[in-house]
């Protein structure tokens, strides 16, 4: 299994130095720095998209992305303090305003400071503090499936390619299969096929989440995986490794953010530390997905 640490660092010093890049510069620059990646598919979702996912990256509209501003995530029970994307001019002062924790391969600071402490210093320094509720957050999220029913409706032919959201394979069709359906393997768009209706999916200029609605979506519609399971004995929520709605994925890493490794991988799950009962019942709403008893 290939290690994308490295690259996804390398790519992000990238990205501080440009600024702000439109998503065809992102491609184009992948392809140049990592020729020896076959995909534009592998170099999108294991060196760039987890950047976007650890709120490092933000789209901020007309198919750009840039480096997210400042910002410092405050756990009050734990008094720690989370700091991303910190300007060298800040970085030692910070971290003497209270008990050093870690600061991680990106850069994100943690310490243990007092809320006084972290509110004075933020409002000096013009950085955004917040102290995020995740239940209170997923709560303002809509259902996957009302999400893809929001996209264009269209029609297509029973022919053509549907591609694996669990194996990211493509296969040819010529009967009316549920999935991710192209007219055929260089066909640009592509589209969300269900029982009855066909809905284009958003260009990622548009909507970058569309895609990942989609394939999460149909995941939750196969029976061959569990998408979501919960352990409460454990406090672990463990998504099946799909293409997870990246604002989705975001509210779910906010509990053990203040952990160096609140979020991992176990085998092809990904493991969510510190989720609440509240924040999985959350989570199965918006997948549409009765919560098993355990």
């Amino acid at each position: 299994m290939t290690d994308y640490l490295d690259y996804q660092i390398l790519f992000f010093q990238w990205l501080r130095h440009k600024g702000e890049v439109s998503y065809d510069s992102v491609r184009l620059n992948l392809k140049s720095a990592f020729p020896f990646m076959t995909y534009s598919s592998e170099r999108l979702f294991n060196v760039f998209f987890p950047l976007v996912r650890l709120g490092l990256v933000d789209f901020v509209g007309d198919g750009c992305y840039s480096i997210t501003p400042c910002h410092v995530v405050y756990f009050e029970a734990k008094q720690i303090a989370v700091v991303v994307n910190t300007p060298v001019s800040i970085k030692e002062s910070i971290i003497q305003l209270g008990t050093y924790i870690s600061t991680d391969a990106f850069g994100v600071q943690r310490i243990k400071i007092s809320k006084k402490e972290i509110e004075l210093f933020c409002l000096e320094n013009n950085i955004l503090l917040s102290c995020p509720n995740a239940n209170n957050i997923l709560k303002g999220f809509p259902t996957i499936e009302s999400m893809v029913f929001d996209f264009e409706k269209c029609y297509l032919p029973s022919q053509g390619v549907v591609l694996d959201v669990f194996s990211h394979t493509t296969t040819e069709c010529i009967n009316r299969q549920v999935g991710i359906f192209k007219e055929d393997q260089d066909f640009q768009k592509v589209y969300v096929r269900t029982n009855k209706i066909d809905f284009l999916i958003p260009a990622s200029t548009f909507n970058p989440e569309g895609r990942c609605i989609a394939d999460t979506y149909i995941a939750t519609l196969d029976s061959r995986r569990s998408v979501v399971e919960y352990c409460k004995a454990k406090k672990e929520l463990s998504i099946a490794d799909v293409n997870f709605p990246v604002l989705l994925d975001r509210a779910l890493r906010l509990p053990s953010l203040y952990l160096e490794q609140g979020v991992f991988s176990r085998g092809d799950r990904i493991i969510y530390s510190n989720i609440t009962v509240a924040v999985a019942k959350e989570t199965y709403r918006i997948l549409g997905i009765k919560k098993e008893k355990k």
